[in-house]
């Protein structure tokens, strides 16, 4: 598959996850297509057949296939079109989830509302920016580097997280709350998947809060793909405050070999050097009782063998 026909296919499953992700809200398809600036009869058509067809791996055929045959099912929906207004589609989709996210509805209001109600918006502003987040990756345990953001959300009390963009593996959407005075947590999901991970981290803020806060510490909790929770040490390098999101999704994802640490200075030196991952390792066949535990460490004398 070319590298534009793994981008295309990408870029439908991030629309398909985001549209999924409002259906749950009760956003209407109708309101979708309006928002969007298409007709009802050719969103559906894009929704139901053309998505639908291009995205499922089960028909045997190859992904270029698969895309051609899905558009020649339908006579509303154009190709080229779709192609060129995809990535602009999915940002207002993006946009649109932010509203349904942040808005607060009028049921009865849980701890996580109330947390978010309770953030301090003078506290919560000066994290606004664009950072460098720094953590050993499962994959390959090599430090990686990849965008992150926090942004303010048109509802009040309320900010987007967002970690990696466009050009990363995975990119994870949330938000943000202070469960007390010197800690704040993010909440993010993995978008653009159907099985997404999860992401929680809670960092640790100054007794004193600077006009500037460039560098946080935190601890985070993550599923990785064989659904085994990863604790990592994460570290946030403010870059810039500048929040424009085509910049953002401009930054490359990196990881670094072990002869390129040292270009990461006093951070990858930390990272490389202190315990900076916990990790469950999978075992064949779990009972899912104690006897686990002793597989887990057979497996693990093998590994470092």
């Amino acid at each position: 598959m070319s590298r534009n026909e793994q981008s295309f296919i990408s870029q439908l499953n991030k629309f398909q996850t985001l549209i999924s992700l409002l259906d749950k809200n009760g956003m209407k398809k109708k309101d979708i297509a309006k928002y969007l600036g298409i007709y009802p009869s050719a969103y559906s058509s894009l929704t139901n057949v053309v998505i639908a067809r291009a995205l499922d791996k089960e028909t045997g055929i190859n992904e270029k296939q698969r895309i051609k045959t899905a558009f020649s099912e339908v006579n509303n929906v154009s190709e080229k079109r779709i192609r060129q207004e995809l990535p602009n589609y999915i940002r207002k989709l993006e946009m649109l989830h932010d509203e349904t996210l942040s808005t607060l509805s009028v049921r009865e209001s849980t701890y996580v509302e109330e947390l978010l109600q309770a953030t301090p918006n003078k506290i919560a502003e000066k994290l606004i920016g664009i950072y460098d987040c720094f953590y050993i990756s499962s994959f390959g345990y090599r430090i990686k580097k990849e965008p992150f953001m926090i942004r303010p959300s048109k509802s009040k009390h309320a900010y987007t997280v967002l970690k990696g963009n466009d050009q990363s593996p995975a990119c994870f959407k949330g938000f943000l709350y202070m469960s007390n005075t010197h800690i704040f947590t993010i909440q993010l999901q993995e978008i653009g998947t159907i099985n997404p991970d999860n992401f929680i981290a809670h960092f640790v803020l100054p007794p004193s809060y600077s006009e500037s806060l460039h560098f946080l510490k935190g601890l985070s909790v993550s599923m990785s793909n064989s659904y085994f929770p990863i604790s990592r040490k994460v570290l946030l390098k403010k870059v810039s405050t500048d929040i424009n999101l085509e910049k953002y999704h401009q930054r490359p994802t990196r990881w670094y070999e072990e002869d390129e640490i040292k270009q990461l200075s006093d951070i990858g030196l930390y990272l490389s050097q202190t315990n900076a991952l916990i990790e469950y390792i999978p075992i064949p066949q779990p009972a899912f009782d104690e006897k686990d535990l002793i597989k887990e460490l057979e497996i693990n004398k093998i590994l470092n063998a």
